[in-house]
C-alpha cells in the first residue's frame, strides 16, 4: 500500500513539474497556439495571466507532494531496518524513481511539446490554483519578506547598454572573422531603430498580386517561387466577386513553404499586418513576432498601401553581410568604386544614402523614400541619363533609365560649385 502512494504522488510530482517546465517555456506565439486550443487552452492561457500566483502553486503543491514522497519512503525504510541491505536499496531506490520519473523525464518531455504538454496540465494546474487561491496572498506576503530578510539591498539591473553588448561580443570569441560578423549583426541590429518601414519595404510596384481564384492554384505560386519573388499578396474579393488591389487581406510567403504545402496553398495564406510608412523597423519586426505573422503591408498617409516587407527581410538586413547593398533578386543595390563614387540604384532608400554617406542632418530626406525619388524632386521630372542634381558634396547623375530600374553614379565635386549642378 505504501508502496502504491509513492508511485501516485511520482505521479504527481511529474505533473507539477512538468506542467511548470511546459507553461514557463511557452512563447508568445506558443501562447497564442495554446489559447486556441480548447477550453483546456484557453484555461492555461489565462492562468499565465498571473504568473506568478500560478508558479507559487506549482512549487507548493510539488514541494508538499516530495515531502510526503520521502516521509513514505523513510516510513518503508524502516520497517526493513533489520534487513540493512533491503533498506539501503528502498532509499536509493526512492531518490532515483522521483529525480528520474518526477523531474528529469517530464521535464524534458515537456520542452520537447510545451503547447500539448501546456493544454494536458492545465486543468490539474488550474484546480491546484484555485484550491490554494485564498491563501496566495499571505504566500507571496512570505515570499517577498524573506526576500528582504536574505537580501534587503538587491536591486533591478538597469538595461544592458549597447557598451556591454560590444564587450560580450569581444569576448566571445577569438575568431576573428566570425567578430566582424558579429559586430555587423550587432550593427544592423542596432540601425533597426532607425529605419523607416518605407527604406525597407518591396515598393508596390514589386509586389506581386494574385487572385483568390489563384490562390487555390499550386502553378501560379510556384511561378512566384522559380521567378524568385519571397511571397504574394492576395487583395479583398468584394461581395460581387471583385478583387479590390487597393486592400491587402492575406499574404503567402512562397520562400518558406515545405512540400506537401504546395498542393493546397490556401491554407498557408496568413493574415498581414499593417503598418505606416514611418514607422521603425525594429517596430514592425516586434508586431510580426507578436502577432505571430510574415508580412507586414505598409501604408502611406493617404491610406494607401505603397509597399510590403517580411520578417524574412529585416533578419536579413540583421545578418547579412552589408545588407543594405544587396536587393532581394541577389544583384547589387549599391556599388563602391572607391575613391568617393558610386554607383547606386533608384529604389534605395533615400535615407540610408544620407547615413551612408554621412552628410548629416542638413538633407531634407522628409517626403521622399527613395534615391529616384529624390531626383525627381529636385529635377522636378523623370530621370533622364545625363540629368544632374547635387546632394551635399556630391554630384549624383542619371547612369541608366531603362524600364527596369534606374541607376545612379555618385561621386564627390571636384570643386565647390558656386551654385546648383545644372
Amino acid at each position: 500500500m505504501t508502496f502504491a502512494a509513492m508511485f501516485v504522488l511520482i505521479l504527481a510530482s511529474a505533473l507539477f513539474s512538468g506542467g511548470e517546465a511546459a507553461m514557463f517555456s511557452l512563447t508568445p506565439r506558443m501562447r497564442r497556439a495554446v489559447a486556441k486550443a480548447g477550453w483546456a487552452g484557453r484555461l492555461a492561457d489565462r492562468l499565465l495571466d498571473d504568473p506568478e500566483s500560478l508558479l507559487t502553486a506549482v512549487l507548493f503543491w510539488n514541494l508538499l507532494v516530495n515531502v510526503t514522497y520521502f516521509a513514505l519512503a523513510a516510513i518503508s525504510a524502516s520497517r526493513l531496518i533489520d534487513r540493512p541491505g533491503l533498506s539501503a536499496a528502498v532509499t536509493v531506490g526512492s531518490l532515483v524513481a522521483i529525480i528520474f520519473f518526477s523531474e528529469m523525464l517530464p521535464k524534458s518531455v515537456a520542452l520537447l511539446s510545451p503547447v500539448r504538454s501546456s493544454v494536458l496540465v492545465a486543468p490539474a494546474l488550474g484546480v491546484a490554483t484555485g484550491v490554494l487561491r485564498p491563501v496566495l496572498p499571505v504566500l507571496a506576503a512570505i515570499n517577498r519578506g524573506v526576500g528582504r530578510l536574505v537580501a534587503p539591498n538587491l536591486e533591478v539591473e538597469s538595461e544592458m547598454e549597447l557598451e556591454d553588448i560590444q564587450r560580450a561580443i569581444d569576448l566571445g570569441t577569438d575568431d576573428a572573422a566570425l567578430l566582424r560578423r558579429e559586430k555587423l549583426a550587432m550593427r544592423n541590429l542596432v540601425a533597426l531603430t532607425d529605419i523607416r518601414a518605407d527604406e525597407m519595404m518591396r515598393p508596390r510596384s514589386r509586389c506581386r498580386l494574385i487572385t483568390t481564384d489563384q490562390l487555390n492554384d499550386p502553378v501560379s505560386l510556384m511561378d512566384s517561387s522559380v521567378t524568385g519573388e519571397p511571397f504574394v499578396l492576395v487583395p479583398r474579393r468584394d461581395e460581387g466577386g471583385v478583387d479590390d488591389d487597393d486592400e491587402i487581406t492575406h499574404a503567402v510567403t512562397t520562400r518558406t513553404m515545405r512540400p506537401s504545402q504546395w498542393s493546397h496553398p490556401a491554407d498557408v495564406a496568413e493574415e498581414v499586418i499593417f503598418v505606416p510608412w514611418s514607422a521603425k523597423v525594429s517596430q514592425v519586426l516586434q508586431r510580426l513576432d507578436d502577432d505571430g505573422r510574415s508580412v507586414a503591408v505598409v501604408f502611406d498617409e493617404f491610406g494607401g498601401w505603397i509597399g510590403a516587407m517580411t520578417i524574412d527581410d529585416i533578419l536579413r538586413y540583421v545578418l547579412v553581410r552589408d545588407a543594405e547593398a544587396i536587393d532581394d533578386a541577389g544583384g547589387g543595390m549599391w556599388l563602391d568604386h572607391g575613391d568617393g563614387r558610386f554607383r547606386v540604384a533608384g529604389n534605395f532608400g533615400f535615407r540610408s544614402v544620407v547615413r551612408r554617406l554621412e552628410l548629416g542632418d542638413d538633407i531634407d530626406t522628409d517626403g521622399v523614400s527613395t534615391l529616384s525619388g529624390w531626383f525627381q524632386r529636385e529635377t522636378e521630372r523623370l530621370p533622364r541619363v545625363g540629368d544632374t542634381a547635387r546632394l551635399g558634396e556630391y554630384v549624383v547623375a542619371v547612369a541608366e533609365d531603362g524600364d527596369d530600374a534606374v541607376w545612379f553614379d555618385l561621386s564627390i565635386a571636384p570643386e565647390p560649385a558656386g551654385g546648383d549642378v545644372a
